[in-house]
């Protein structure tokens, strides 16, 4: 394989005991990839207010651990035709793993649905490259601060 070994990545379907890790890691992220766009007041506010812990306690049935030989490295929240949330340990980012995730949650989605759809803050350049990047496309501005991504099925 050109001297490049392959990764062990095996992807798990989340339960209540996996809660403290799943919120610890949502809040590392948030700190390190809103703040430089939000603010640390708003992004602090966010964490503070309970907001993330309880959107991942409400999804908990729709969460999907990435783990990387074994060790768990990021997660993502599926809704229907929807990639709901993705997110990367900060330790682990921008090593191809939020790739190979963003990957494996699309063949997940396009086994059910042809048009598949996911958003993303407007001002959050990292992320709106990230997906632009990987084949996704801009399909419409949400509000001033959202924009709402799609991707359709190759057929």
């Amino acid at each position: 394989m050109n001297g490049m070994c392959k990764k062990d990545y095996r992807y798990d379907k989340a339960n209540s005991c996996d809660l403290p890790f799943l919120k610890e890691i949502a809040k590392r992220v948030i700190r390190n990839n809103y703040t430089p766009f939000l603010g640390r007041e708003i992004t602090d506010s966010f964490i503070d207010s309970g907001a993330s812990d309880n959107e991942i306690e409400v999804n908990i049935a729709n969460c999907i651990i990435m783990k990387l030989s074994g060790i768990p490295i990021g997660f993502g929240i599926l809704l229907e035709n929807k990639i709901h949330l993705i997110m990367i340990d900060v330790q682990y980012q921008n090593q191809s793993h939020g790739t190979t995730f963003l990957s494996y949650l699309e063949t997940q989605l396009f086994k059910k649905y042809q048009n598949i759809e996911l958003q993303t803050f407007a001002n959050n350049r990292i992320a709106k490259h990230f997906y632009l990047k990987n084949n996704w496309a801009i399909l419409r501005e949400e509000d001033a601060n959202m924009l709402i991504l799609n991707k359709i099925k190759n057929i």
